[in-house]
């Protein structure tokens, strides 16, 4: 069985899915958006496609659907059985695949935050949310959200991220991570993706003298 994902270059939430579903022996095609000077690391067992740079692709809002006939032509092309969309953003790109299962993945500020700063998208997510088979969510808050938002009558589940245990877990060696960046003994400096709110820098702070500084090092 072939399963695509449409999602951006580099996203490792992405690339661990596939992963594991190539692990599972599912047929795995990554298509990603034009990012100029940014490659994507090839994944052994799965092909990697990117889009065409056409006009507006660098547009924040247009490349959301630009490419809808792109991706119908490619899906017919390469028989693809599941499309997977990352991002609720990219829901137009549902249209493309008509007739197939079709997934889109709902990121937590999709369907919290973006709709509240840009209220036409409620009209927009309205309109393709309809096309997906079914809507996976990474918290019961988006998908209370989404209920909210939207109403009821989507099929959706909620799946976590979780972590990757062959990074993450207690037979890791001491010191890997600072021997792999070259840092030594060095202090290291714990920050977060950014200093806005939705990052939760606070909660963060707050929870550092929660820790066992000296165990965790």
């Amino acid at each position: 069985m072939k399963i695509a994902f449409l999602h951006q270059l580099g996203d490792p939430y992405a690339i661990v899915r596939m992963k594991a579903l190539r692990d599972l022996n599912f047929d795995v095609i990554s298509i990603t958006f034009p990012k100029k000077n940014t490659l994507q690391e090839e994944i052994d067992g799965i092909l990697h496609l990117e889009l065409p740079r056409i006009f507006l692709h660098k547009n924040f809002f247009f490349k959301r659907v630009i490419y809808i006939c792109h991706l119908m032509r490619l899906i017919k092309r390469l028989k693809i059985d599941i499309f997977h969309i990352i991002n609720a953003l990219n829901a137009a790109y549902l249209i493309s695949g008509f007739n197939k299962i079709t997934i889109l993945e709902i990121e937590g500020s999709d369907i919290i935050r973006t709709p509240v700063k840009y209220r036409f998208l409620k009209l927009y997510y309205k309109f393709f949310f309809p096309y997906a088979t079914s809507i996976i969510l990474d918290s019961a808050v988006a998908q209370k959200s989404l209920n909210k938002s939207l109403g009821s009558n989507f099929s959706s589940k909620i799946i976590q991220f979780g972590i990757d245990l062959e990074i993450f877990n207690c037979q890791i060696e001491f010191g890997r991570a600072r021997k792999k960046i070259g840092i030594g003994k060095k202090p290291m400096v714990l920050h977060t993706r950014g200093p806005g709110k939705i990052y939760n820098l606070i909660t963060i702070l707050k929870s550092i003298p929660i820790l066992n500084i000296k165990k965790f090092n």
